[in-house]
């Protein structure tokens, strides 16, 4: 299933579900750019795609690359890959910083899509220009990074499942690929599935950058999650778009 972009967000960058609102953050990193010289650049949905609200984060983020929900403080992580840091927000007031937290001593120059380890609290996320996935202790201390494999190019996208430890990254460069790994970044298996759905727009192929497991739209469904992915589109062009993929009939691998 997927869903046109039809309240604004051209170049979605970031996606995380907020359980306690039952929402969708979706962020987008070029929204203050020409064409659209918006202040806006965060937008929440319903699971279904259905649009609830826009919010200005630029008081302390131009740049939101990833989205991340905490489960053990409620609060919505946010990374930047212009100021290389991760910050922190109340998603009832996603508006206002309450915390950041300096990756820059690490040699982070392109800071992209955190994850919250729903058992140990660790931060885990994506360093696109060296290709390297990087695992932070719950107050942003290293612990370690691992290069990943060539073949995942300016991966942009993270996933976290924790049911069957597994990870799901995706970029702009590689498509509409996912690739699933295990912690030492060995790749298991290739989802190509949303290459199938080139732009209406453009015609080409998803560009994907950010990545979330949520609870499935199809009220049916009990407690199934689907995995959630935002397509960027051609840079500044109206052709964002949020698909969601039922990965238990044909494309969980473990």
């Amino acid at each position: 299933m997927l869903f046109r972009s039809v309240y604004g967000a051209a170049d979605p960058s970031g996606i995380a579900y907020i359980p306690g609102l039952d929402l969708l953050f979706i962020a987008d990193s070029e929204h203050d750019e020409s064409p659209f010289y918006s202040q806006l650049n965060l937008f929440a949905t319903r699971l279904d795609g259905t649009f609830v609200a826009s919010y200005s984060m630029r008081s302390f983020t131009r740049e939101p690359t990833g989205l991340a929900y905490n489960p053990f403080n409620g609060q919505l992580y946010v990374t930047d890959d212009d100021s290389d840091k991760i910050f922190i927000v109340n998603p009832a007031d996603p508006t206002t910083k309450v915390g950041e937290i300096n990756l820059k001593p690490y040699g982070i120059t392109d800071a992209e899509d955190p994850v919250i380890d729903p058992v140990t609290g660790h931060i885990f996320m994506l360093d696109g220009l060296t290709r390297t996935f990087v695992e932070l202790t719950s107050t942003g201390g290293l612990i370690q990074k691992t290069v990943l494999s060539t073949v995942i190019k300016d991966p942009e996208a993270l996933a976290y499942d924790a049911a069957h430890d597994v990870f799901y990254i995706a970029g702009g460069a590689t498509r509409g690929t996912i690739f699933q790994t295990d912690h030492s970044g060995n790749i298991l298996n290739t989802i190509n599935l949303l290459n199938d759905y080139p732009s209406a727009v453009s015609g080409s192929k998803p560009k994907i950058k950010g990545l979330e497991f949520a609870p499935s739209s199809d009220p049916n469904d009990g407690n199934t999650l689907s995995l959630y992915a935002v397509d960027y589109g051609a840079d500044q062009k109206s052709d964002g778009r949020v698909f969601e993929i039922d990965l238990h009939d044909n494309f969980l691998f473990v």
